[in-house]
């Protein structure tokens, strides 16, 4: 499977835009872009993210890093 990697930007009401960059066969490959277009990013844009999804498909990719997931339940005290 591929390592997809977005541009993600979080809007005021927690609705992310996805961007596709690059997509790459191997993770160190995926890593080491990942790396440098984080390092581009600016301070002051907090709610812009550079994203690494492993997924089947591209539009598998965007479907998981657009999902919102349930915070886990720790325990029954």
């Amino acid at each position: 499977m591929p390592y997809f990697i977005f541009h993600v930007t979080e809007s005021e009401n927690a609705k992310k835009e996805l961007q596709h960059l690059d997509t790459f066969d191997k993770y160190q490959d995926a890593k080491a872009y990942s790396r440098a277009k984080r390092a581009e990013l600016s301070p002051e844009t907090p709610h812009i993210q550079i994203k690494m999804m492993h997924a089947g498909t591209l539009s598998e990719a965007e479907i998981l890093l657009t999902t919102t997931r349930e915070a886990p339940i720790i325990g029954d005290d």
